[in-house]
């Protein structure tokens, strides 16, 4: 999980990244769009902040 946030975390900050890590982070933006639309199921907003904190 580690490995995923960070890969994606530099590709959206305009860093580049390997066609060996592209899936790696494809898999974390589709583990968060699950993870909104799960927190936002059944609540009457359209947006939700969500933080990672890795420990």
């Amino acid at each position: 999980m580690t490995r995923a946030y960070k890969l994606f975390n530099d590709a959206a900050e305009g860093g580049v990244i390997g066609k060996a890590n592209e899936p790696v982070a494809l898999a974390w933006q589709k583990a968060y769009e699950a993870a909104q639309q799960a927190g936002l199921q059944g609540i009457a907003v359209e947006e939700a902040y969500f933080e990672v904190r890795l420990h």
